[in-house]
């Protein structure tokens, strides 16, 4: 009786995503010959937006593996509440990495994995965006913020000793990609806050369209981090997971019915992250629900603009900051054969102590991606910075124009290596407090002709 009532409350919940505007979400299945890899950012993840997805798979009899981007050694916070003083040195951060990946195979076991079926990679737990951004090439390793290491500490890690560069991960990843041979694999959300998440997926994204024969590859993201998502806050594992609204406006729905066996399962697992149920269980609690839900952006075509964006302001602000919020409203791309022209309006101009970011970054399926220019723009109220690689770059590489409320950025695709796809991303900032975010989209060139042609991003 309880399985019918849940299907039937999915039914009601797609139905009321397409009345808001939303791709009509459809239901997640597997089948015995399914091959499922989940690319989890730190130890947690997995169980936080995949475990119903592990539980169902292993279910049809399909073959799951797990990937752990990082050893999640960098959540100081938790780790004082879980050790009760502060963990400080690099000995006793890697000390912390350990827990959490013994947490991690204690976890998976509820789900009915085995210890053969994860793998680590142990790259810098909060260090792996400006990877994506500052080190490739010949550019040094990046540091981690805490460890201080330079190269994967762990000696039980997938490949121990990996430079902490932008190759080393892509060449990782397409190892496990190469190896498993998955026919599904679920990962971070593009629009999810947190830094490792998004990362994942660009460096999962570069890695699949390097490999031949990736394109039957189905792609599942699954989102953590947005503010004030999932609501309400805490265990409540009657109700559904329902998308942050207007969030993802025009992407590919996946709904997946859990069960209360594999729901119970799903927190058991969850509390087994013993080290970060302790410094936050009723956040953690909060996605043990009736299902799990995975939305896959769609590429930007060059169709004529409909949709808008508003993310509203962050919780967690003091009043003060709530004024100087700079939401974005609208986004807008255009592309012809000389230029990208990015039109972005925002809640209140840029002032004092806010800031707008915009991420632009090439690809070429001829092109080394280490050799892609990766172009970050920081604007300020009067003036701005280009920095591509980590290099500063002359101001002039990218037109910045300004009105009340709107930013205008032009770049020629020259400056962007000339590329076949671009991925592209932008958020505003009070001080280092972030406000709103643009997910990460990927905008196809290939077809653009002589003519401009617009799609909102």
């Amino acid at each position: 009786m309880m399985e019918s009532v849940v299907r039937l409350l999915f039914v009601c919940l797609a139905m009321l995503l397409s009345a808001a505007g939303i791709a009509q979400a459809r239901e997640l299945t597997f089948s015995p010959t399914d091959r499922v890899l989940i690319l989890s950012p730190h130890p947690d993840d997995e169980v936080l937006g995949c475990a119903g997805a592990i539980r169902a798979a292993l279910a049809a009899g399909a073959k799951v593996k797990v990937c752990f981007f990082t050893y999640g050694d960098n959540n100081e916070l938790s780790f004082l509440v879980y050790r009760k003083h502060p963990v400080l040195s690099s000995k006793g951060i890697e000390r912390m990495g350990e827990v959490r990946r013994a947490e991690a195979v204690v976890a998976d076991t509820h789900l009915g994995l085995q210890k053969d079926d994860l793998v680590f990679l142990g790259y810098p737990d909060f260090t792996t965006l400006e990877i994506w951004f500052s080190h490739w090439g010949d550019a040094a390793p990046a540091h981690g913020m805490l460890s201080h290491a330079t190269a994967v500490p762990y000696a039980d890690a997938f490949r121990p000793g990996a430079p902490f560069k932008g190759d080393e991960i892509v060449q990782d990843l397409t190892s496990v990609i190469a190896d498993f041979k998955p026919t599904d694999i679920f990962v971070s959300h593009p629009g999810d806050y947190n830094s490792d998440h998004q990362a994942l997926y660009l460096f999962t994204r570069v890695a699949l369209w390097g490999m031949t024969g990736s394109e039957s590859i189905r792609l599942h993201p699954y989102l953590i981090h947005y503010p004030g998502w999932p609501r309400p806050k805490g265990l409540h594992l009657g109700d559904a997971l329902v998308a942050p609204p207007r969030f993802f406006i025009g992407t590919d729905q996946q709904l997946l019915s859990v069960s209360e066996r594999d729901r119970t399962l799903k927190y058991e697992a969850l509390r087994a992250h013993r080290s970060q149920f302790a410094y936050n269980p009723t956040y953690l609690s909060s996605f043990v629900r009736a299902n799990e839900m995975f939305l896959l952006p769609e590429p930007i075509v060059f169709d004529v603009a409909t949709d808008e964006r508003q993310p509203p302001a962050p919780e967690e602000l003091v009043e003060t900051e709530r004024m100087a919020y700079i939401g974005i409203q609208t986004s807008n791309i255009a592309v012809d054969t000389d230029t990208v022209t990015v039109v972005v309006s925002l809640t209140k101009p840029i002032a004092e102590a806010t800031s707008f970011s915009m991420a632009l970054c090439g690809y070429r399926d001829d092109v080394p991606f280490s050799m892609m220019p990766k172009i970050d723009v920081k604007c300020g109220a009067l003036a701005h910075r280009v920095i591509d690689r980590g290099h500063a770059m002359p101001a002039d590489t990218v037109a910045v124009s300004r009105k009340l409320g709107q930013m205008t950025l032009k770049i020629s695709r020259r400056a962007l290596g000339d590329p076949q796809r671009i991925l592209v991303s932008a958020h505003t900032s009070f001080e280092l407090i972030p406000f709103a975010w643009l997910p990460w989209q990927i905008v196809e060139c290939r077809s653009v002709g002589g003519q401009s042609k617009e799609k909102s991003i």
